[in-house]
């Protein structure tokens, strides 16, 4: 057993070196945590670049899509007036040999409600009658059949065939005879 005086003498010293290696794994325990928490911070600044990175696609994503959707109705909206226009454009002639037998006197007063039904239905729809006699002449609703002297230059004296605008849009002119001075 070593003695009293050299264990004096050792201890300091073997204190010293203690404290210091304990202050060589504190450092060392701190550097470690110092560049584990580098690097957890590093991959939550990547975790967090990934999700805005998803969202702003996911954002797009759904952008895109509801775009889609509208321009989608705005087909199905275009299709469904094409396909109205197709079928009143073909009702069109229906409604002039009503309008011939109503005003023949031949029967044509029973016709006529049933006209008018037809009318409010095709109404509905957007079809609209072009009023014409005693009206301006308008070139892109009117088709000039024939020319007479009497009564105010450019006025449509008679409508010999009705026009019809669909939402707006002449979809078939007025055959009307117009006078000139």
């Amino acid at each position: 057993m070593p003695s009293q005086q050299c264990r004096e003498k050792i201890l300091p010293y073997t204190e010293s070196i203690l404290q210091s290696d304990l202050d060589t794994v504190k450092e060392i325990s701190c550097r470690s945590a110092q560049v584990k928490l580098r690097r957890i911070k590093d991959y939550n600044g990547k975790l967090e670049r990934e999700v805005l990175s998803t969202r702003e696609k996911m954002m797009r994503a759904v952008a895109d899509s509801n775009n889609l959707l509208k321009a989608k109705e705005r087909e199905l909206a275009i299709e469904t007036r094409r396909a109205n226009k197709s079928l009143i454009i073909d009702i069109l002639p229906v409604l002039d040999s009503m309008d011939a037998a109503i005003n023949s006197g031949h029967g044509g007063d029973n016709l006529k409600g049933i006209r008018d039904q037809l009318i409010q239905a095709l109404s509905r729809h957007g079809l609209k009658a072009i009023e014409s006699v005693g009206g301006k002449y308008d070139p892109f609703r009117h088709e000039v059949l024939g020319v007479i002297d009497q009564g105010d230059d450019g006025t449509v004296h008679e409508e010999i065939q009705k026009g019809y605008l669909l939402n707006d849009e002449v979809i078939r002119s007025a055959k009307v005879i117009v006078t000139k001075r």
